[in-house]
């Protein structure tokens, strides 16, 4: 019995030991190919194109403010509206103004009757005006204060137009900020109007790289939300200085001959050389 068990045992581990060889072996043929893996990448010719994440910006991006302080009695757009410039934005509630452009208006009736009064009470036939010397109407129109009212209606009828808020530039709607019936605070922000018309791309290239960039080359650029359009731009500005971690940036505008449709200001692009 004890002869069996000792037989036993040898054979154990002379089955240990083989496996431990094996598991060796395999060990070593995973490591060699993975040196030749590494060595045949290493040998792969490297990729030398330059890309840069960027943003996409517009050309123009317009603030609409209101020049006086009054409710909004009319409001002509909607977010993503396209309009042109000149075009009616708001129009104000004129209800006020108006008040004050008919009290100046009686004001002037009476100055302007009292004015007569003065070339009258010196002997001057004010229907014909013509034979009034100059001095003389002058001083009539101060004393009277027709000058100071006719001034005024001026200046009323001025800020009028005010009260009729256009598009400063063409483009598209966006951050409407006020509606009908909302105070128009003068100097706050209505809105925004986007020239998505004329829009340049806006990146980031490493001090070592701008040798191979200047004014007038053109690069080319995907987005991250349609990767399969590629379009062109123009580079018409590098910034004269180097940041803080080594980078200029750079500024492209978009060729009008691509395709505009599928880009909106703020996406991400990335921009090859």
């Amino acid at each position: 019995m004890k002869k069996y068990a000792y037989i036993l045992i040898i054979l154990c581990a002379v089955l240990t030991t083989a496996c431990q060889r094996k598991e060796k072996t395999v060990k070593n043929a995973g490591a060699k190919a993975v040196v030749s893996t590494a060595t045949e990448d290493s040998t792969a010719t490297p990729d030398k194109s330059l890309a840069s994440k960027g943003t996409i910006t517009s050309a123009h991006d317009v603030p609409v403010y209101s020049m006086v302080s009054e409710v909004i009695k009319q409001k002509f757009v909607k977010e993503g509206m396209r309009v042109n410039k000149g075009q009616v934005l708001f129009t104000l509630d004129l209800t006020m103004q108006q008040s004050e452009i008919d009290k100046t208006l009686r004001e002037i009736e009476q100055a302007r009757f009292q004015y007569e009064n003065i070339l009258v009470g010196q002997g001057y036939d004010i229907s014909k005006p013509q034979t009034i010397p100059a001095k003389i109407r002058n001083i009539a129109r101060t004393r009277s204060s027709l000058n100071l009212y006719e001034q005024n209606l001026h200046q009323q009828k001025l800020m009028s137009t005010y009260y009729t808020i256009h598009a400063p530039v063409s483009g598209v709607i966006t951050d409407i900020q006020a509606y009908q019936y909302d105070l128009a605070e003068k100097g706050k922000e209505l809105c925004r109007i986007v020239d998505t018309d004329h829009l340049n791309v806006q990146f980031s290239i490493l001090e070592n790289e701008l040798g191979k960039f200047q004014k007038g080359a053109t690069v080319h650029f995907t987005t991250l939300a349609y990767p399969n359009d590629v379009h062109s731009a123009t580079v018409t500005q590098i910034s004269p200085k180097v940041d803080e971690n080594g980078m200029v940036r750079i500024k492209a505008a978009v060729n009008r001959n691509a395709s505009l449709h599928s880009l909106m200001v703020g996406m991400t692009a990335i921009v090859k050389k």
